[in-house]
């Protein structure tokens, strides 16, 4: 690509662009990707109908190579209908389409968690303000001196209560929201994130939750 890059200089081909646009895939260099991928982009709206699959086709896989999961999966799902069914370009481009659907099921699964958790613990009517599970739990917390706990130290109640609200159903979730926020995250660092930022604001750590995004 840097042999094309010096020929580009004496003149501007779009059949050069295209063809270091396709190199620096196997290059993999971030500067490469960098320096042509925008080019490529600028191309798709000019290029003949009959090419334009295939440039979608290497715009989309330098956008995966790059960690722009989304935008990469999006572009390749414009270009493979179009692709000719018995070139390497298809196969190649439904392996990473298929593995990218995973990896937004997966975002979308910890971002329903989250709306899942939240929903939860929503103060419920009557001024209840622990949440159902709390409340239920209040009737077994211990006596001391022949008097309920929460006759006691109210304030010492609130903060055993929510200690005790967290179901095991939610501590699973946790666990689950967190292991999968690390598991996108070896994907694909932004959207790794993003779930890790998500995850922190749910349980209250916002200066946590800054410090990822």
């Amino acid at each position: 690509w840097q042999l094309a890059a010096v020929e580009l200089s004496f003149c501007l081909s779009r059949e050069v662009l295209y063809q270091c646009g396709r190199l620096t895939y196997f290059d993999g260099r971030r500067e490469a990707i960098d320096a042509y991928l925008p080019h490529l982009l600028a191309m798709l709206p000019s290029v003949p109908d009959s090419v334009r699959p295939n440039v979608q086709f290497w715009v989309g896989m330098l956008q995966y190579k790059r960690g722009h999961s989304l935008l990469a999966m999006r572009t390749l799902e414009a270009a493979t209908p179009c692709l000719h069914p018995q070139h390497a370009k298809l196969a190649r481009a439904d392996t990473v389409v298929k593995a990218l659907r995973k990896l937004e099921a997966a975002v979308q699964q910890v971002y329903d968690y989250c709306k899942t958790v939240s929903a939860s613990t929503t103060p419920q009517e009557f001024g209840d303000q622990s949440g159902g599970v709390c409340h239920a739990v209040q009737p077994f917390l211990t006596m001391r001196e022949g008097k309920l706990y929460t006759d006691q130290q109210p304030s010492k109640l609130k903060e055993l209560t929510n200690s005790v609200c967290v179901s095991s159903w939610n501590m699973y979730s946790v666990w689950r929201g967190s292991h999968m926020a690390s598991a996108i995250e070896v994907e694909d660092s932004y959207l790794g994130r993003l779930c890790r930022g998500r995850l922190a604001l749910l349980w209250g750590n916002t200066s946590e939750a800054e410090k990822i995004w």
